[in-house]
């Protein structure tokens, strides 16, 4: 039985828990608890406290910091080698690292372009055995960015999984079309970062034609926009935190899955595909590496949500982490209104789509799929 031991940067998330829960066979991942993640947790849900956050991060390479801070965490001697989440491991041993973008390197441009020549040095030692990607705009963002063979050659795609659900409830003698957005009620900011203002003014154009729609949204929201829609009796706001089975009856009893985010929520579309649902999301980072278009969902393709815009950051390097003010995208509201009126209104579509997208879960983004790829870079270290 290989060791490996798993290094956090921030929190994880209950999906990389799963996986390391679940290891390739022959395998047991040693999870190395980081003093930092209770206390991002709390910080998660505080918007003073993200805003802190990034301004931190913009002033420190984090990253870095928690790389030179492994130099003092020498592993066991049973560890056969590293799992890093999000930064580089500078001790003399063997280690991958999983990586969701160059942002997880240096938080901007300036800390990039400083460090890049370190940065590629210690990526193309020997030590450093594979950079584990979660979507091919990855792979190639940093064989941009680093034009090096030897890192290129290191680099491996290996599909973000979802846990198979039940499938949705099948009712009878009620013909409403429930429409589920979910963003997070632990942490602060999700409402706007998943496009939840973009999709509240779709649905008010859309409850005009449609009387058998209900907008459920699961998420922290700001207060603003709770007062704008909380005497409208279709729109239902849940902000606490749910159990994992009142969670599981959401989706099991939701029709139309909709998430037009800003950034790449990977885990929430691959959960609601996982529960049959269509789903409705914009063309950000890695998001057609999930979602097909008109095979196992919906794909708005704007050029005009903030975060694409911040794509010319790092030298056209994409990175997640630097969050300008969230605006209203009135192409995504114009898309999401004609989008979802297909959906509303052929059910035939729904559960096409829905169906499509539980298969994807089930073999593709499955935990046997990638239980099996780990292992195979896992077996030639």
């Amino acid at each position: 039985m290989r060791r490996i031991l798993v290094e956090t940067l921030w929190k994880m998330h209950p999906a990389e828990w799963f996986q390391f829960l679940h290891p390739p066979e022959g395998y047991k991942y040693v999870i190395q608890r980081n003093l930092i993640e209770p206390i991002a947790y709390d910080m998660s849900r505080s918007r003073n406290a993200v805003a802190l956050f990034q301004i931190a991060a913009n002033t420190l390479p984090l990253s870095f910091i928690r790389s030179i801070y492994g130099l003092t965490q020498k592993p066991s001697n049973d560890v056969s080698f590293t799992y890093s989440i999000w930064h580089m491991v500078l001790r003399h041993e063997p280690w991958v690292m999983e990586v969701a973008d160059v942002g997880n390197f240096a938080f901007n441009e300036i800390q990039l372009l400083t460090l890049k020549h370190f940065i590629m040095r210690r990526l193309e030692m020997d030590n450093c055995k594979y950079l584990i990607c979660w979507f091919n705009q990855v792979k190639e963002d940093l064989k941009r960015y680093f034009n090096s063979r030897k890192i290129s050659e290191k680099i491996a795609v290996v599909p973000r999984a979802v846990t198979p659900k039940s499938p949705p409830l099948r009712k009878s003698g009620d013909d409403i079309v429930r429409i589920l957005f979910v963003g997070s009620a632990s942490q602060v900011g999700e409402f706007e970062q998943k496009g939840g203002p973009e999709l509240l003014y779709a649905f008010k154009q859309l409850e005009t034609k449609y009387p058998n729609i209900e907008l459920i949204v699961r998420s922290d929201i700001n207060p603003v926009y709770r007062s704008l829609i909380s005497n409208d009796p279709r729109i239902r706001i849940i902000s606490r935190v749910m159990t994992l089975e009142e969670l599981d009856l959401l989706y099991r009893s939701s029709d139309i899955f909709v998430c037009p985010a800003h950034y790449s929520p990977w885990g929430t579309i691959l959960e609601a595909m996982s529960y049959g649902l269509p789903v409705v999301v914009c063309n950000v980072y890695g998001m057609t590496d999930l979602v097909s278009h008109y095979v196992d969902g919906l794909i708005i393709n704007s050029f005009e949500t903030i975060y694409d815009a911040k794509r010319l950051n790092f030298s056209g390097i994409y990175s997640p982490y630097i969050i300008p003010k969230i605006e209203i995208d009135r192409l995504v509201v114009a898309k999401l209104v004609e989008y979802l009126s297909l959906l509303v209104s052929d059910r035939l579509l729904r559960e096409r789509l829905g169906q499509a997208g539980r298969l994807r879960t089930m073999t593709k983004n499955s935990y046997t799929s990638q239980r099996r790829q780990l292992q195979e870079l896992f077996d030639r270290i």
